[in-house]
């Protein structure tokens, strides 16, 4: 996180210097992955503008992120990316409830002024509002940075600890320690201000420039403390009391833009501490924040933050450190031995090894009876290579997913095959291996009977119908038609939406839908939650040793796991223009394929397809593919609807869906 006050220091002092890129060649720089993605996320020559109107993610964030590598490369510079981890166990809010309230109802009526300025035609302040209000949670990023990181050989590591913020500073920790680390891991840190607050880093580069000017802009800690007549402890008071990730601004002085008056506090104060037990002792506003323990706790996190070390264990910065080129020794004595209840309880080194699956163990107490009878249920799912091998012959396949390990238990004779009980002795080894093993045991707790399972979540969630949200009409939804007609276009532009839409890698420049975006939120809500599943799953698998432990392909295996993708309401949309165009141009829905003038309808709502999505890839292709989608999606609920328990579906929703396919068929094209 940046720290404004100092930001707005050393831009007015002049304290930043600019130098060529080219300075940094035959070098590593460590990066704070956390910032360089925001940075890309919020910079307004590369920010997508409709993203919160659209939902998923960054449709161009691929192709950013290979210029930039590509830039790294070219000037031979070795770029290291450091990403959060775990959350602290009591994170800190800045705001009251009535402010974060506040600024809730600010954010909601901003994005209705978006749309109702959409809605009306005025696109530029429609842009404006949208670009305000893009909402994207890092974590949804990280599969296809990851993805990116292991095509291009892209060094990375995951740190124990993170606030999950807007900027994490889990990532820090681990920069640091990179820097200082005898070795000299890497030999420069790219990063937010707060960097500046750890002991021993001199240096940061807090903007870095990879177009064509290709130059970066660093900072010096030393100049500036001479400058301030701070010593090293000073400064990172300073920094908290300023206002940091782990520390609000000091309360009354929440308004304070210049560093001025906290600089003030400690030259005459002599530490952060002392000024805020003595100067506001009394201060009501103080005592309502508890802001004293805590700054304290705040400065722990800093001053004793947990780092991987190079010999794989988690502990605090200074033992890492110690013994070093500045021959200092820091034992445990010198640790306090309460940090357990500043970050969490003592985890074992192994699970942030396989760190980010590392994050179900937050939800959920891996004792409880629940989870521990969870646990036995999955234990005989061990099926060995020969097997997963001699399934992808038999089913024609090269890829392990749902239909596959589906296939190989078709049948008694074939399912009993792969109920096998672990040998601690032969672990599973092979990376088809554990990924096939990890999608039998996810099988086995949320049930096989599926065709789509997103869909299958999702109607079982309530969500998958042709009705309305809370009885209103919102814009981008059907635009022709009766009653009826309307209710199976929406559940036909529902379902699909559940596609993910091939795109070029460049922001969205289609027609937007109101309608599919709250549709979408509960999509998104889907597969975080059974992405976070299957990665807990792929981690009980490991600790258990049912799989080979030591191994060098665990990104190769997280992403070969399901639940990969974001999708947008882009594929909805897709299907929305094709059949609103078929209907306008047709003069209403197509009845039967054979009478007069439906082709060259058809012809022409595609020509218009291809027209509007000019971001979309193949749009022809891509219509057919979403109403191939559809089959397998009413297949599913045809076959559901046979269930002998008659609870799955419900009648009047295989009621809709027969109506939606009745009215859908001839439209095809």
């Amino acid at each position: 996180m940046v720290i404004k006050n100092l930001d707005s220091y050393i831009s007015e002092w002049k304290h930043d210097q600019t130098l060529p890129l080219s300075t940094l060649a035959e070098s590593r720089l460590g990066i704070d992955a956390s910032h360089y993605l925001s940075n890309l996320l919020d910079n307004p020559t590369t920010r997508e503008s409709y993203l919160a109107a659209t939902g998923g993610i960054p449709l161009s964030l691929a192709s950013r992120i290979e210029q930039d590598l590509r830039a790294l490369e070219k000037l031979h510079i070795k770029p290291v990316f450091v990403f959060p981890g775990l959350p602290p166990n009591k994170r800190i809010s800045k705001n009251t409830p009535q402010q974060n309230a506040a600024k809730q109802m600010e954010a909601a009526q901003a994005r209705r002024d978006a749309w109702n300025c959409y809605e009306s035609g005025r696109n530029d302040q429609a842009t404006k509002l949208f670009e305000s209000r893009s909402n994207v949670e890092q974590w949804d990023l990280w599969r296809p940075v990851l993805r990116i990181f292991r095509h291009r050989n892209v060094e990375f590591i995951i740190a124990p600890y993170s606030s999950l913020a807007q900027v994490s500073l889990s990532s820090i920790f681990d920069l640091v320690y990179l820097q200082r680390h005898p070795k000299s891991y890497v030999h420069a840190l790219y990063g937010p201000s707060e960097l500046l607050l750890y002991a021993g880093v001199e240096k940061v580069i807090l903007s870095l420039d990879l177009s064509a000017q290709s130059n970066f802009t660093f900072v010096t800690k030393s100049k500036m403390m001479t400058d301030l007549q701070l010593n090293e402890d000073q400064f990172l008071d300073l920094g908290l009391l300023c206002g940091s990730e782990y520390s609000p601004t000091l309360p009354p002085n929440a308004n304070e833009t210049s560093i001025k008056p906290f600089v003030d506090f400690l030259r005459y104060y002599k530490s952060g501490f002392v000024c805020i037990t003595s100067a506001f002792l009394d201060n009501p506003l103080m005592k309502q924040s508890n802001y004293a323990e805590t700054f304290a706790r705040a400065r722990c996190m800093v001053k004793f933050a947990l780092v991987l070390s190079s010999e794989g264990s988690v502990v605090p910065l200074p033992i890492a450190l110690s013994g070093g080129s500045g021959g200092t020794t820091t034992t445990a004595a010198d640790i306090p031995s309460d940090l357990h209840d500043i970050f969490t309880n003592r985890l074992p080194d192994e699970v942030f090894y396989y760190c980010p699956a590392a994050f179900s163990l937050l939800n959920h107490c891996p004792n409880a009876a629940q989870t521990t009878s969870l646990v036995e249920r999955v234990v005989s799912w061990n099926v060995p290579s020969t097997i997963v091998e001699d399934e992808l012959r038999r089913q024609s396949s090269s890829t392990i997913d749902f239909a596959l390990c589906l296939g190989a238990t078709s049948t008694d004779k074939l399912a009993s095959r792969t109920r096998t009980k672990p040998n601690l002795n032969h672990p599973l080894e092979k990376k088809d291996e554990v990924v096939a093993n990890v999608i039998w045991r996810f099988l086995e707790l949320r049930g096989p009977r599926f065709a789509c399972y997103a869909e299958l979540k999702m109607v079982r969630a309530g969500v998958i119908h042709g009705n309305l949200w809370s009885g209103r009409a919102y814009s981008g939804g059907p635009s022709f038609g009766d009653d009826e007609e309307k209710k199976s276009m929406l559940l036909i532009m529902r379902v699909l939406s559940i596609v993910p839409l091939s795109c070029h890698p460049q922001p969205w420049s289609g027609p937007l839908s109101r309608e599919l975006l709250v549709f979408n939120s509960f999509l998104r809500s889907l597969s975080k939650a059974l992405r976070t599943l299957v990665e807990t799953v792929a981690l009980n698998m490991l600790l258990q040793q049912h799989a080979r432990r030591p191994r060098e392909d665990l990104l190769e295996i997280a992403v070969s796991l399901p639940f990969q993708q974001e999708v947008n309401t882009g594929y909805g949309i897709l299907a929305k223009v094709y059949l609103d165009a078929l209907v306008a141009m047709n003069g209403g829905p197509v009845k039967s394929r054979d009478d007069e003038g439906v082709q060259e309808a058809k012809d022409g709502a595609m020509e218009l397809v291809e027209e509007t999505f000019t971001g979309v890839k193949y749009p022809r292709y891509e219509v057919e593919r979403g109403f191939r989608f559809w089959d397998a999606a009413l297949s599913a609920i045809r076959n559901l609807s046979q269930d002998e328990s008659g609870s799955v579906v419900s009648a009047e929703l295989v009621e809709s869906f027969e109506k939606a396919q009745a009215w859908l068929a001839p439209m095809r094209p």
